[in-house]
């Protein structure tokens, strides 16, 4: 029934709307149709219309606000010009100076490449002036002191007080003095002297500590060792013994073997007489080394006599070397009085 009704009212409509039945109402409808039309289009002209103006005035705005922004750009812009003329004469000076301090560095590299070739010139130099001084102070202090041999320095007073009556110079040697005085002989150590005598003989601190060291060494050294027994003397072999034909020796070679048992006897002779002075003047006077030497007396007898004892053991190989050829020599006699 609802879908006859919808039906009914349908075609009533249709024919009221039909032109020929109503015609005043057909216009009026297509009418009022334009109207909204137009209304709708006047509606969204005005909103166009009032979006533009907005859009308008906020570009207004900006625009006015780019302009102070702009005025103020150029302010600054002037003030940074200004300040860039007044920095101008100050850059200048200081690309001079730049460039000046430039050409300076480049100077200073050239200078400095002379200068270390002066540097190496002169260290040459000093070199060869320092050898050369090194021996003329060497060449000066050898002439000084042995002119010095022999000077006779009267009454000589040392630090301390100590005093040495008609002292004459024995030897000038790196450690100090050796003199000899009227009660005997004595060694005097450089810094006990004055410094007359230090400035003359030009005296050295560290030489003088390495020959004490030295000297100190060979006496532990000599302590160490005993002296060296005397070897037994080899006596002749009976002429049963030699296996050459002794009747008849070669000459040549009996005169070599004569001449080392001469050449060793002589050298017994020599030490033991030595030796026995080194012993006798070991403990004479309050001072002990050699004149002209550092080495004490007692130093000199333990050497002489571990010298002795080599130079006997050397005399009696020569002396069986001469029994094999000639065992009736003379030379192979026992001496009548042993050194």
């Amino acid at each position: 029934m609802w879908r006859a009704f919808n039906r009914g009212s349908n075609d009533n409509t249709l024919r009221m709307l039909s032109s020929d039945d109503h015609p005043g109402l057909f216009t009026f409808m297509v009418g009022l149709i334009i109207v909204v039309f137009v209304g709708v289009g006047l509606s969204m002209m005005v909103d166009r219309k009032f979006s533009f103006s907005k859009r308008f005035s906020a570009l207004e705005s900006g625009f006015k606000a780019g302009e102070v922004e702009l005025e103020q750009l150029k302010l600054v812009q002037q003030e940074v010009a200004a300040n860039l003329a007044d920095l101008e004469p100050a850059r200048r000076a200081g690309a001079a100076t730049r460039e000046a301090f430039r050409r300076e560095i480049s100077e200073l590299g050239s200078r400095r490449v002379s200068l270390i070739a002066s540097r190496d010139g002169l260290g040459k130099s000093i070199s060869a002036l320092k050898k050369e001084f090194s021996q003329y102070a060497a060449k000066y202090r050898e002439v000084s002191r042995t002119a010095a041999v022999g000077q006779s320095l009267g009454n000589l007073t040392v630090r301390g007080g100590r005093e040495y009556r008609q002292a004459v110079i024995s030897r000038v040697t790196d450690v100090g003095l050796e003199i000899r005085h009227e009660h005997g002989i004595a060694r005097i150590q450089a810094p006990d002297l004055d410094q007359a005598m230090q400035d003359r003989f030009q005296w050295n601190d560290e030489e003088r500590r390495a020959r004490l060291n030295e000297e100190d060494a060979a006496r532990e050294e000599v302590a160490r060792v005993p002296e060296a027994a005397e070897p037994p003397e080899i006596r002749p072999s009976s002429p049963a013994r030699p296996l050459r034909n002794v009747e008849n020796p070669d000459a040549g070679k009996l005169d070599v073997m004569r001449g080392k048992v001469m050449a060793w006897k002589t050298k017994v002779a020599q030490l033991s007489a030595d030796r026995s002075r080194a012993l006798a003047s070991s403990s004479y006077g309050s001072q002990s080394s050699v004149p002209g030497s550092l080495e004490t007396w007692q130093a000199r007898a333990s050497r002489l006599g571990m010298e002795l004892a080599k130079a006997r053991a050397e005399l009696a190989a020569a002396k069986a070397a001469l029994s094999l050829i000639a065992p009736d020599d003379s030379l192979l006699r026992p001496d009548p009085e042993r050194p």
